[in-house]
């Protein structure tokens, strides 16, 4: 289903319409945000970019205007911010870093320390996947590589018989298993001297860029990732249209013509299940066993479109009196058999007293025909 709303024209064209409609957004944001950033109105800003977005989406009637604009504000957060900062401070504050204070907990007590650096408008991690892509690269091999490691030990562990486990002699896996410790140990120690080392690289990295550099920087953390906020917004109205759709198809799972079938078969079965009654199949005491199982009965049929008639007590639901005949004929139907139910209880308690009577009495012939 996903597929086939992806794939069908109507949205391909939906799509095409949306991305032309913000075509050259991102030269209007370039001019607003880093060729004026010293002088523009950050708190004015925002709106201004929010009526740009509304009067592009004029001519794309589906798109939700306050998705869109939700991306926006989303995004805005950040970049005023950094905006704030470089007006306060200059532009050499995009080349700062400053130490990364964390919390820690000794003695029960939080106490602020330093781990590490951090830039103060740009992140490392920007730096790292754009400036330092070779070293970022090398360092994620090697911590892939240990994740290999670890799934081949679980791969060794599974694959081990269980006579084997405790052998004296050294196994084909054991040695195997000794030289990945060997490799994970090495590993481990060569991750966490190139992390410190890289952190480090891109510290000095932050601090020795170049202006271009800087604005390149600042134009992929500011423009692009709300461009790309911006253009994954048809992505979500799609993806709640295949959503609702795939409800409606839940919903509606069972068909109308499912239902008739199954009504026909509920009938069948009823009508099987009368003829096989034994006794007076035409008594309503037969039907149910109290007025409220007959009723809870009587329902449940009607519910599944069969109508109950007693042809003895010429009760028919299908009409009100009928309804109300049927209420009282099944509350004689309780009374009556929990009578004989009361009565047969109370001979199951007089028997024992009956016999214990006679036999007394026989007791007592008996001696006197023997005298």
């Amino acid at each position: 289903m996903e597929a086939a709303v992806k794939n069908h024209s109507s949205v391909i064209r939906f799509k095409e319409k949306y991305k032309t409609a913000f075509g050259g957004f991102g030269g209007l944001l370039k001019t607003e945000l880093i060729e004026n950033m010293q002088g523009l109105d950050i708190h004015k800003e925002e709106t201004a970019l929010a009526d740009a977005i509304f009067a592009r989406l004029g001519a794309v009637p589906l798109a939700d205007k306050y998705s869109v604009y939700q991306a926006l504000d989303d995004e805005w957060v950040k970049t005023a911010v950094d905006l704030e900062i470089i007006q306060t401070e200059g532009f050499a504050a995009v080349k700062k870093v400053v130490p990364n204070m964390v919390l820690r907990k000794k003695d029960g007590k939080d106490y602020e320390v330093q781990d590490g650096w951090a830039g103060l408008v740009i992140p490392f991690d920007l730096v790292q996947a754009t400036l330092l892509q070779a070293d970022m690269a090398e360092l994620t091999a090697k911590e892939e590589r240990l994740a290999e490691i670890a799934a081949a030990y679980e791969e060794m562990i599974d694959s081990l018989p269980e006579e084997d486990e405790e052998s004296d002699t050294p196994s084909e896996d054991e040695a195997r298993a000794a030289a990945l410790q060997k490799e994970e140990k090495a590993l481990k120690a060569a991750v966490r001297k190139q992390t410190a080392a890289l952190h480090m690289k891109t510290k000095a990295t932050i601090e020795g860029l170049t202006d271009a550099q800087a604005l390149d920087l600042l134009e992929i953390k500011w423009i692009a990732s709300l461009l790309a906020a911006i253009h994954r917004v048809p992505d979500g109205i799609f993806a709640d249209l295949v959503s609702k759709v795939r409800a409606l198809a839940d919903k509606y799972a069972v068909t109308y013509a499912d239902i008739a079938a199954q009504i026909v078969k509920t009938k069948s079965s009823l009508c099987a299940l009368i003829d096989g009654l034994t006794g007076n199949a035409f008594d309503i005491s037969r039907f149910a066993r109290n007025t409220r199982d007959l009723l809870d009965l009587v329902e449940r049929l009607t519910a599944k479109g069969v109508d109950f008639i007693s042809k003895k007590e010429c009760i028919d639901t299908t009409t009100p009196t009928g309804k109300f005949m049927l209420t009282v004929f099944g509350a004689v139907a309780t009374l009556e058999r929990e009578s004989i139910l009361s009565r047969q209880a109370v001979g199951m308690i007089i028997l024992p007293q009956r016999l214990v009577f006679c036999s007394i009495q026989l007791c007592l012939k008996s001696i006197a025909n023997n005298k």
